[in-house]
């Protein structure tokens, strides 16, 4: 499993030093494959860090959003993996805020994502982070009913790969650049 992870992340790296950081941190861990009914499959090291086994990614998606499809510095079990959400079909009206598709019933407003935004990251509170064709991370805003540039998304992934390496939950460095952005 190590052996197989390693290379997943050796073949896409891209030159950053915290995936360096990444490498180091997974070749010190044990993994096993994981397999959670509605979840998918994964490879685990306890709760310490685990990665999803990525699907087929549309051509415009950098080798390194593959290679940490699921990234979570928890057990695969929690939500927030690195694209958990991604799966290449574009945002849906009345899907922004919950993807559950039930906008309207949780009292957020409903309104048209832009054109080629693509769910992409969950939080932990099911908040979704949406990515663009620009390759950029993007919430909806409630108030203006348009979508808001959080990250570009390299910033992203270091930022996530990060947080993985310190073991904390990668939100901790956006939520409060999200409540700045909202406010």
């Amino acid at each position: 499993m190590k052996q197989a992870l390693c290379k997943r992340l050796v073949d896409a790296d891209p030159g950053w030093p915290v995936w360096a950081e990444l490498i180091r941190l997974v070749s010190s861990l044990e993994f096993e494959s994981v397999s959670l009914e509605g979840l998918g499959q994964y490879v685990a090291s306890g709760t310490r860090l685990s990665f999803g086994v990525p699907g087929e990614m549309p051509a415009f998606i950098p080798p390194y959003v593959v290679a940490l499809f699921g990234m979570s510095s928890d057990d695969p079990e929690m939500a927030g993996g690195f694209a958990d959400a991604f799966d290449g079909a574009v945002a849906e009206r009345g899907s922004l805020f919950s993807p559950a598709g039930n906008d309207s019933e949780m009292g957020c407003p409903v309104f048209d994502p832009p054109s080629e935004t693509y769910p992409f990251q969950s939080n932990s509170s099911g908040a979704v982070f949406f990515l663009n064709r620009a390759l950029e991370i993007v919430i909806p805003n409630p108030e203006t009913f348009q979508f808001d540039r959080l990250d570009s998304l390299d910033d992203f992934a270091k930022s996530c790969i990060q947080s993985a390496v310190d073991n904390k939950d990668w939100f901790e460095a956006y939520s409060n650049r999200c409540r700045d952005l909202l406010d």
